[in-house]
């Protein structure tokens, strides 16, 4: 709105109490909102999301004070008893499944949670074995859909390695060649 004094007040010169801009020093003499329509746009929009999030907050307060009236007004006392939490059981190593082949051989089909898993295996048979270990999605065969093994060991050897299977049913197919193999897929549970 325009000065309605009929004074500038930066030069303090008389001019038209209408006069939007002084003749003198050619100071602005519109009010601020209107000077910066932008931030004054944006300080509104903040504003009704102040006002909006305070009365979602108050409707759901007074919602649940309405519950709190209507119980105490049934003249039946509202106890919220404290479960006792147990305390979280700590995770342990749990087999899932294990299987030993002097050739080659398939397991029974066995579950997986999708938690951290480990391989464990041991070749046995000297320098010439060799333990090719894959680990196949049930429903699925390595002749028909292909795959790369977990674990492939030439030698005797015991070692373990880190698996990332997601959940869902799986089958070891084991092909071993001059000794036996033993593999053991533990999952943290």
């Amino acid at each position: 709105m325009a000065n309605q004094s009929g004074t500038c007040p930066k030069c303090k010169e008389a001019i038209e109490p209408a006069a939007k801009r002084c003749k003198h020093c050619q100071a602005d003499l519109r009010n601020w909102f209107i000077r910066h329509k932008v931030i004054t746009g944006i300080l509104g929009l903040f504003l009704l999301g102040i006002i909006a999030s305070a009365g979602s907050n108050d409707s759901s307060s007074s919602s649940t004070q309405s519950a709190t009236n209507t119980a105490t007004t049934n003249n039946s006392p509202v106890v919220q008893e404290e479960q006792p939490t147990e305390p979280e059981k700590p995770k342990e190593w749990t087999s899932v499944a294990k299987l030993t082949a002097t050739e080659a051989k398939q397991s029974e089909t066995f579950s997986l949670q999708g938690g951290q898993q480990k391989l464990l295996y041991e070749t046995t048979g000297g320098e010439y074995s060799v333990c090719s270990v894959y680990i196949m999605k049930d429903g699925t065969t390595l002749d028909e859909n292909g795959g790369f093994p977990e674990v492939m060991v030439d030698g005797t050897k015991k070692d373990e390695t880190v698996l990332r299977k997601s959940a869902g049913d799986y089958y070891f197919d084991l092909t071993t060649a001059n000794g036996s193999c033993t593999v053991e897929l533990q999952e943290l549970q």
